[in-house]
C-alpha cells in the first residue's frame, strides 16, 4: 500500500509539471542582492520547488532565485531518464555552473548558495564540483536528496565557502531506499540515499584533506515533529517548513545556523600532530583555583556595578520567541506549535 502511495506521489508530481515564474523572482533588485539556484527532483518544474522558493521568500530572503530544470523534457519516461542518466545529469550540472560563474564576473561578491531537492539534491553536488577555482558557491543545501550516501563530497565541500547541508528523513524509506535500490540514485550508485541515512562519515583510513574538507558537512535529521505531518518525501518543501528550517541557513551569519550533526575531525597520529611539549617539570601555581571546591552559592546575592546599582546574580531568562504577527497565518501558527521564531 505504502508502495503505491509513493506512486501515486510522482504521478502527482508529473502532472504538477508547469512554467517556473522566473522573471518575477530575477529582477535587478534582487540580482543585486544575491542569487539562490533551485533545482527540482527528477519531476521537474512543480509546485513543489514553487513552495521551496516561496518558503525562502517568506523567511526574508530576497536574492535572485530561479527555478533551474535539468532533467529530460520527455513525456511519460522523462522522470525515469533523468533519475538513470548519469551523464547527462552531470552535463546540466557542468551548464548551470558556468552559469553561475558568469554570474558572479557580473555581480562579484555576492552570496550564491544551490538548493536541490530530490534528483535535484544530487545535480546540486555536481553543480558545487564543477565551480573552479576562483568562483566558489557560498552553500549547497540539499533536501531529501537523491545521490548515494557513500558518495564522496570532498570535492564539492572544497568549492563552497560555507559548506554542505543535508535534510535527511529516515522515514523516506520508499523512494530513496526501496526507489533507489531498484533505479539508482542520480549519481549511478544503487542503496541507500544521503536523504534517507545521511552522508557517510570519512572512514579511518581516509585521507587528512577528506576528513578536513568533511568539517563543513552539516547533516539535519528531519523528523514529525518538524514537518508535523505529510508526504515524508515532500513535506521538506513546504514553504513553512522551508521558512523556518531552510532559510535560516542562508541568512545566518554563522553556521551551523540550526542544530545539525557536524563531523569533527580530531587529528591524530595520522593526521598533524601538536608541538613536542616542553619537558622541563612545571611549577606549582600556589595562586590557581582549587578545581576540586564546589562552586558558591550566589542565589540571592547581589553584583555591585560601577554606579552603586546592585543587580541580581541570578542568570536572566530570555523571553520565549513569539510568531511575528506581520507574518501568514499558517506560519505563524506553524511557528507557534514548534515554539519558534521563523527568520524574517
Amino acid at each position: 500500500m505504502k508502495r503505491l502511495y509513493h506512486i501515486l506521489i510522482l504521478l502527482g508530481m508529473l502532472l504538477a509539471v508547469g512554467c517556473s515564474d522566473n522573471a518575477a523572482f530575477m529582477t535587478d533588485e534582487r540580482q543585486e542582492q544575491g542569487l539562490i539556484v533551485v533545482l527540482p527532483g527528477i519531476e521537474g518544474v512543480s509546485e513543489l520547488n514553487k513552495d521551496i522558493r516561496k518558503g525562502l521568500d517568506l523567511g526574508g530572503i530576497k536574492y535572485a532565485m530561479p527555478i533551474r530544470s535539468w532533467g529530460r523534457p520527455v513525456p511519460l519516461i522523462g522522470m525515469a531518464l533523468s533519475q538513470v542518466d548519469v551523464l547527462g545529469n552531470r552535463l546540466a550540472a557542468h551548464g548551470l555552473a558556468k552559469d553561475i560563474m558568469k554570474y558572479q564576473d557580473e555581480y562579484p561578491g555576492r552570496p550564491v548558495y544551490v538548493v536541490g531537492h530530490s534528483g535535484g539534491g544530487g545535480v546540486a553536488v555536481f553543480v558545487a564540483e564543477y565551480m573552479d577555482e576562483t568562483h566558489k558557491l557560498d552553500g549547497v543545501l540539499v533536501l531529501s536528496a537523491s545521490i548515494s550516501k557513500s558518495y564522496n563530497l570532498e570535492k564539492a565541500l572544497n568549492n563552497t565557502s560555507r559548506g554542505i547541508v543535508n535534510f535527511y528523513n529516515r522515514d523516506d524509506g520508499g523512494l530513496l531506499g526501496l526507489g533507489t535500490a531498484i533505479m539508482g540514485n542520480v549519481d549511478g550508485g544503487h542503496g541507500l540515499s544521503a536523504g534517507l541515512a545521511s552522508f557517510d562519515d570519512p572512514k579511518d583510513g581516509d585521507s587528512v584533506e577528506k576528513k578536513l574538507a568533511y568539517g563543513k558537512l552539516h547533516q539535519v535529521e528531519i523528523t514529525k515533529d518538524m514537518t508535523l505531518g505529510g508526504d515524508s518525501h515532500t513535506a521538506v518543501t513546504r514553504p513553512a517548513f522551508v521558512s523556518i528550517f531552510i532559510a535560516p541557513w542562508v541568512s545566518s551569519q554563522y553556521w551551523p545556523a540550526t542544530y545539525s550533526r557536524t563531523y569533527q575531525y580530531v587529528p591524530g597520529p595520522q593526521g598533524f600532530l601538536p608541538e613536542e611539549p616542553d619537558n622541563e617539570p612545571l611549577e606549582a601555581d600556589n595562586d590557581a583555583p582549587d578545581t576540586n571546591s564546589e562552586a558558591p552559592d550566589v542565589s540571592g546575592e547581589t553584583l555591585d556595578t560601577d554606579d552603586g546599582m546592585n543587580v541580581p546574580a541570578e542568570p536572566i531568562q530570555a523571553p520565549e520567541p513569539q510568531p511575528s504577527s506581520e507574518l501568514p497565518a499558517e506560519l505563524r501558527e506553524f511557528a507557534k506549535r514548534l515554539g519558534k521564531q521563523p527568520a524574517t
